[in-house]
C-alpha cells in the first residue's frame, strides 16, 4: 500500500495531505475526492471564528430532516433547535415577500445578547432577547452561529451553536 500521508510537523500545513496529481488520493484498490480548496477554506475560517471558552450548543433537531410529530406544527418553517447539557436554542425560519425571517427562543428562557455571525466575513449582528428569551431577525447569507452571552448571569458560561446554513 503506497501513501503520502506523513508526520506533520507543523499542525498548519497540510501539503503532506495532498493527493498525487489528478485530484485523487489513491487507496487500497479505490480513489478517494480530493477536498475541493472552498470547502477546506470554509472549513478552517468556521474553526478560526469559533470562541474557545464556550459551550457547544450541537444541532439536535431540524425539520428538513427530522420528522415532526406534533399536530400543530407549521409546515411552511423550518424550524432547528441547537442544546448543550444545560442551555439551548430553538430557531424557527420562515421565508417572506422580504426574505427569510427568524425568531429564536433560548432554553432556559432568560435575557441575553445573541451574536449571529458569518464565518469566512466580517458579517455579524447583535440581537437582545426579552426576559423570556425571545428576538426576531431577518438571518444573513451563509453559514451561521449563533453565540449567546446571558446578561443577568455574569457567572453562565457563554454558548455559542453549531454552523448551519439557513
Amino acid at each position: 500500500m503506497s501513501s503520502r500521508i506523513s508526520r506533520k510537523e507543523d499542525p498548519g500545513d497540510d501539503r503532506d495531505l495532498a493527493p498525487p496529481s489528478g485530484g485523487r488520493a489513491e487507496g487500497e484498490g479505490s480513489a478517494i475526492e480530493s477536498v475541493p480548496d472552498a470547502v477546506r477554506d470554509a472549513a478552517r475560517s468556521a474553526f478560526d471564528a469559533r470562541r474557545p471558552s464556550a459551550v457547544v450548543a450541537d444541532l439536535v433537531y431540524d425539520s428538513l430532516v427530522d420528522t415532526d410529530r406534533r399536530a400543530d406544527h407549521d409546515v411552511y418553517a423550518r424550524r432547528l433547535r441547537f442544546g448543550s447539557e444545560t442551555a439551548g436554542l430553538d430557531l424557527s425560519v420562515e421565508e417572506t415577500s422580504d426574505g427569510l425571517s427568524a425568531s429564536l427562543v433560548l432554553l432556559p428562557p432568560q435575557g441575553a445578547e445573541v451574536e449571529i455571525t458569518v464565518a469566512g466575513s466580517d458579517v455579524s449582528m447583535t440581537r437582545r432577547t426579552d426576559a423570556h428569551g425571545r428576538a426576531t431577525f431577518a438571518p444573513p447569507e451563509g453559514l451561521v452561529s449563533f453565540v449567546v452571552r446571558p446578561l443577568r448571569a455574569p457567572g453562565a458560561a457563554t454558548m455559542q451553536t453549531a454552523w448551519i446554513r439557513l
